[in-house]
């Protein structure tokens, strides 16, 4: 049977948007790993992130996190992150005043971002912090409006789509979603420089070459 392509109708790329020109915003592009599918119980066993600026990585952060329960085998075998890594790691309690701090006033981008999100706001809410409201960035929606010829948007074909080279060897989310980001940004520039976070949502949906 064939696949049914994702409807880019169903996946938008910018949430909470505003008028703030995007080659003048900090962006704070992040990754994480987690025990499961729920954002209720299950946890983060992974957390990175990049603060980006004016076209420059000015800050990188990674860590194994201690979800304080069982790693199903699946998922660590899936995730390469077992209950063995994540002993004597920081719990999520202990990593979130930064992120919190850090996130501030950012656009936040990430694949997927709505799941990732989920997984972050409970745990803030679980540990006495707010939910978040910063706007947002999908990469795995910019990739589905820009390509929607293909049904295929995983991180490798991602890159490939926007001609940026990758490594195998080296599998740094954060590090290939920074350069996506980075990639349309440049085509943003080139295009229109005083380009908004609102006006961006339209113009992904316009095929590049």
């Amino acid at each position: 049977m064939e696949k049914e392509k994702i409807d880019p109708k169903d996946r938008p790329v910018v949430t909470n948007g505003n008028d703030a020109m995007l080659l003048d915003s900090p962006y704070f592009v992040f990754d994480m790993e987690v025990t499961g599918m729920n954002p209720k119980s299950d946890k983060i066993v992974e957390f990175g992130y990049a603060i980006v600026k004016n076209g420059d990585v000015q800050e990188r952060f990674t860590s194994v996190i201690n979800p304080e329960r069982d790693i199903p085998e699946e998922i660590a075998e899936k995730i390469k992150i077992s209950n063995d890594t994540v002993k004597g790691s920081p719990t999520i309690r202990e990593v979130l005043p930064t992120i919190a701090e850090k996130i501030k006033g950012k656009i936040l981008v990430a694949s997927n971002v709505k799941f990732c999100l989920a997984f972050l706001d409970n745990a803030l809410l679980n540990n006495g912090f707010s939910a978040l409201d910063n706007p947002t960035i999908d990469t795995y929606s910019i990739d589905i409006r820009m390509f929607p010829e293909t049904d295929l948007h995983n991180l490798w074909h991602r890159t490939q789509h926007l001609g940026i080279a990758f490594d195998w060897e080296d599998l740094d989310e954060v590090k290939y979603e920074t350069k996506i980001l980075f990639n349309v940004l440049d085509r943003v520039q080139k295009e229109n420089p005083k380009m908004t976070l609102n006006e961006f949502e339209d113009w992904t949906t316009r095929k590049r070459e």
